[in-house]
């Protein structure tokens, strides 16, 4: 009988929750189920292990024996296997890129075997001469070296050559003039953008350019995330960016992050926490489609998907005349606004959720250098003394001496 147990050393920011069963052979095994967060999600796994073990398989993925590879398969072959393995939280579009650019590359189509330094020294230069702009260079140079780290853990390579390419023929990422990157500047601005979005895209609009969310954090708050928004100072939890982890998660551990939210979010959002409560619980997802359109055929997902909003803000784009994307509507707009404002750039970057505040002063060193305190700017001239004659200090030593008369 297989059973789910939560960690003694799980937290609120870090939940972990273990499952015990028997496999066919009768072995009883104990594992960690990475990416549950909640027990509705460790029981949907446990499921999922029962139904495996019931058809004669191993109960979890990482205990099935690794296939042998023939002598002669190509890394494209291997690649594209790889990218249907993918389970991170972007793991549907990054699969999708692969498939496109990757497996479909003439400088890959070699054998593991014969796959070194050389073909990623190729495969770079195969980049360079496209149209891709620096940024897909350097996502696509990303996506092969994630390729190599698993490759390297199925005993496929040796080793992974990526990591032995110098910084200096990497592709590089060119960030563009940020002087040039629209922004929101005035409520009556973003009063329009919203004016142009159907419900409830306008309140995550707001939302967004409000606290600076990303827009997977925006669209995969759940209820339980907006507990703190009636506190002295409200906050948001932010755990996920849509389905999966949020950014700052890396090698599997969930990162859980509070921002600060206008003392009115509650009333803003009030309409919609009340609907989204009559129909689910804490789990459930803030922002929904009114209709199926754009909802995922997924059924573990209920929310928008990425396309879907970027296609309603081309639209809005279009009707609007603002050239800028979301980001530069939300999360730029809410940086811009907050350091021009006076906000001390670490508090920003705290609010932001960078890792470093030296981040956020590379992003917005153009905002900066405009917003430096008045002092900072006072005139510099200083006003030369008057040379004046050094004192005589042997004066002392010339005056009269008077004596005392003798009694």
């Amino acid at each position: 009988m297989a059973s789910i147990a939560r960690s003694p050393h799980s937290t609120r920011a870090n939940p972990s929750w273990y499952v015990q069963y028997r496999e066919a052979d009768g072995q009883k095994r104990t594992r960690k189920l990475d990416g549950a967060r909640t027990e509705t999600e460790a029981r949907k796994r446990l499921r999922e292990i029962e139904t495996r073990v019931a058809a004669g398989l191993p109960g979890m993925l990482q205990d099935e024996p690794k296939p042998v590879v023939p002598v002669g398969t190509l890394v494209t072959t291997s690649i594209e296997t790889w990218s249907h393995t993918l389970t991170n939280r972007n793991a549907v579009t990054d699969g999708q890129q692969v498939r496109k650019h990757l497996v479909k590359s003439p400088a890959l189509t070699v054998a593991l075997e014969d796959f070194g330094l050389g073909t990623v020294k190729a495969y770079v230069a195969e980049l360079a001469a496209s149209k891709m702009s620096g940024g897909s260079q350097r996502r696509m140079f990303t996506y092969l070296g994630r390729w190599c780290s698993w490759a390297v853990g199925e005993e496929l390579i040796a080793g992974n050559p990526c990591r032995d390419l110098p910084w200096k023929q990497r592709p590089v990422y060119d960030r563009g003039d940020p002087t040039a990157k629209p922004w929101v500047e005035d409520d009556a601005t973003l009063a329009r953008l919203m004016g142009a979005l159907p419900y409830p895209l306008d309140l995550a609009l707001w939302l967004g350019n409000r606290t600076g969310l990303r827009l997977g954090e925006t669209f995969g708050l759940r209820l339980s995330d907006l507990t703190g928004l009636h506190d002295k100072q409200p906050t948001i939890r932010v755990a996920r960016s849509f389905a999966g982890p949020m950014k700052e998660s890396k090698h599997g551990e969930w990162r859980v992050k509070y921002v600060p939210a206008p003392s009115d979010t509650a009333k803003v959002l009030g309409k919609l926490i009340a609907a989204r409560k009559a129909v689910g619980g804490p789990d459930s997802l803030l922002f929904v489609p009114e209709t199926t359109a754009g909802r995922s055929t997924n059924d573990d997902w209920a929310g928008f998907l990425p396309h879907t909003i970027n296609a309603l803000w081309r639209q809005v784009q279009a009707t609007t005349g603002f050239k800028g994307t979301w980001k530069d509507a939300t999360r730029h707009s809410f940086a811009t606004r907050n350091i021009m404002a006076g906000v001390s750039v670490s508090a920003v970057s705290h609010a932001l959720g960078h890792a470093s505040v030296t981040t956020t002063e590379r992003n917005y060193a153009h905002v900066i250098k405009y917003v430096a305190p008045a002092e900072l700017h006072a005139p510099g001239e200083v006003r030369r003394l008057e040379a004046q004659k050094p004192a005589d200090t042997h004066a002392r030593d010339r005056a009269p001496v008077r004596r005392l008369a003798k009694r």
